[in-house]
């Protein structure tokens, strides 16, 4: 198989190899060439970012308030379908723009945990059509969510309320462990739990709006890009 070159205005008949191993075993060619599926990314991009703004919003709203905001059950609920649905979108993205370097066994099996971030790179495989440094901040910005997520429960999990008992009203549960704490400090625990959902929820939703975008940039074709050819 062959690829048209792009000379910066039009597809031209100049036909050149294929350069190097092309996409993965299970890649789905729909993904990769059809406009509809860019169709896709664009509604995913806009729909992931603004669900990483409202969790953004809600994690600054507790470091600000120190506690939890409340009614945002559907909040939650509204996340989580986004969080589903951009997920299931980006694996199939990784699938069909994974470089494919040896057979699957050499890909997956043989290679170290270590030299699984750079066989192929992650950049390559959700990221292809994003400059470097937009890349670079789509994967810092999750690292940052993923790490404030899990150091938001130091303090402990809520454990009780206003009624557990007359002694005791607010308490915190650590390692099975309940402890008579203040109102304060409850509320403070709440505004953790909360922060610690929101930012793995953040941290999900970067890495979608990233990749849907990348995807969606893909349909724009830059001078020197090649395009398959029927032999």
């Amino acid at each position: 198989m062959g690829l048209r070159w792009w000379d910066g205005h039009k597809w031209t008949d100049d036909v050149r190899a294929a350069p190097g191993p092309g996409p993965g075993p299970l890649a789905d060619p729909w993904i990769t060439t059809s406009p509809r599926a860019r169709v896709v990314s664009m509604f995913i991009t806009p729909v992931s970012a603004a669900a990483a703004i409202v969790a953004a919003a809600v994690i600054i709203a507790d470091l600000v308030r120190r506690q939890a905001v409340p009614n945002t059950s559907w909040l939650l609920v509204a996340g989580a379908v986004i969080l589903v649905i951009g997920q299931v979108w980006m694996v199939s993205l990784g699938i069909a723009q994974r470089p494919t370097r040896g057979t699957p066994w050499t890909v997956g099996i043989r290679t170290t945990w270590a030299s699984r971030w750079s066989q192929p790179p992650v950049r390559e495989t959700w990221f292809p059509h994003l400059p470097p440094m937009v890349a670079n901040l789509f994967l810092t910005v999750a690292f940052l969510c993923w790490t404030a997520a899990f150091t938001a429960l130091a303090i402990g999990l809520p454990g009780g309320g206003p009624d557990l008992t007359a002694g005791c009203p607010y308490s915190l549960e650590s390692h099975g462990v309940i402890t008579c704490v203040t109102r304060q400090t409850y509320d403070q625990a709440g505004a953790d739990l909360q922060r610690f959902a929101a930012g793995i929820f953040l941290a999900f939703f970067s890495l979608h709006a990233g990749a849907a975008l990348s995807h969606a940039r893909s349909g724009v074709p830059k001078r020197g890009a090649m395009r398959p050819t029927r032999s």
